[in-house]
């Protein structure tokens, strides 16, 4: 009976958890450099509680590549986003 709670209460609560996942967009902005230009770009999509927790996510899945200044995301120095029109504002 004990193991049947102890299932139960698991379960529950990882119900409960995937309740308030949401799956977030992870948008770097476009860029022009010295000649060169890039538009926004949709990096990928992570399911997590908040926004911070689904960059951590992604930066463990790719190390090395995103980066935090003054508490903004960076990939290679383009602000990340979760959301594509703000993601296009500064260059498309």
């Amino acid at each position: 009976m004990w193991q049947r709670i102890l299932v139960y209460r698991e379960n529950y609560l990882i119900q409960l958890k995937n309740t308030y996942m949401k799956e977030w967009e992870i948008w770097s902005e476009g860029f022009r450099i010295q000649g060169t230009d890039g538009v926004a770009s949709l990096l990928g999509k992570e399911t997590a509680e908040t926004w911070d927790e689904a960059v951590q996510e992604y930066m463990r899945k790719n190390p090395g590549r995103i980066t935090v200044s003054a508490g903004q995301y960076t990939d290679w120095g383009c602000r990340l986003f979760d959301n594509e029109a703000d993601a296009r504002k500064a260059f498309g």
